[in-house]
């Protein structure tokens, strides 16, 4: 993962860092990392972070919701998730306000006008999490003042019917 913003409104870096939300302790094995960003204003503007995976992430079957875990810091901003339809059109939805302290687990429900499948265009079907990005309220930035955000545990609940169920000798219309 990787995060950037406009170097008009700050300098944004990240890292993994130790540790995990305390409800996940009884599934967390080795790996008790967690996706940090720190990010140091210079100024109040509508400024935008984005945290975005070195790859797309192809999410089989259709996807009903995605959830997260988020450290929040009691901030304003308003955290997003960015997906791609089937056909590659990338859209954005809002997942919620970080005005909170400590972990909780974020979650959104896809909506039905993001088309996830089309039988008569296409045999493609899914979403693709492009990012996550973080909206940030002007009122709430504070030049010189310090935002840190942390993520674990990204979680997508799909419908893999059409997957698990296909018919072995069906034709595949990508040719």
């Amino acid at each position: 993962w990787e995060a950037k913003m406009s170097r008009d409104y700050g300098v944004v870096s990240f890292m993994t860092r130790d540790g995990y939300p305390k409800a996940l302790a009884d599934i967390k094995d080795k790996n008790n990392k967690v996706f940090g960003v720190k990010v140091q204003f210079f100024k109040r503007g509508p400024a935008e972070i984005l945290v975005k995976p070195v790859r797309d992430i192809k999410i089989p079957g259709i996807t009903k919701k995605i959830k997260f875990w988020v450290v929040g810091r009691n901030y304003t901003h308003t955290l997003k998730i960015l997906v791609k339809d089937y056909l590659g059109r990338e859209k954005e939805i809002t997942v919620g306000k970080l005005n909170f302290s400590g972990w909780k687990l974020m979650e959104v429900n896809i909506p039905d006008f993001i088309e996830q499948e089309d039988y008569k265009a296409s045999e493609e079907r899914g979403l693709t999490l492009s990012g996550i990005k973080i909206s940030c309220d002007m009122t709430d930035i504070v030049p010189g003042r310090t935002f840190y955000i942390y993520f674990d545990y990204i979680i997508a609940e799909t419908d893999l019917f059409v997957e698990k169920f296909r018919e072995v000798d069906d034709m595949v219309d990508a040719w």
